[in-house]
């Protein structure tokens, strides 16, 4: 039996080689529509949208790009300072590359 799933599920996300029983539950994931900041991308007044982001981090941000090269993980922003776990913690949820 094939069903036809809604274009919102998330099938990355589907373990195709999960094995189910009878009466077992299977709760489909679905694509949230949650915006994130590209770290990568961003242009400062974006940046700014952050938790804990002025200006002058914003700055700091681009400016690390600039020099460094583009981000490998939302965590590497903590090498810009100013940016400490504590507002990593924060923004974090918000941040994608």
């Amino acid at each position: 039996m094939q069903l036809e799933l809604p274009e919102d599920v998330d099938y990355d996300r589907i373990n195709p080689n999960q094995i189910l029983k009878h009466s077992d539950v299977y709760v489909v994931p679905f694509k949230e529509n949650k915006p994130c900041i590209h770290l990568n991308h961003a242009d400062e007044s974006t940046l700014m949208h952050l938790k804990g982001v002025g200006p002058s981090i914003a700055q700091r941000i681009i400016q690390y790009r600039n020099e460094v090269g583009l981000f490998s993980s939302i965590e590497e922003i903590m090498n810009v300072k100013g940016i400490g776990q504590k507002t990593f913690d924060k923004m974090k949820d918000d941040l994608c590359l």
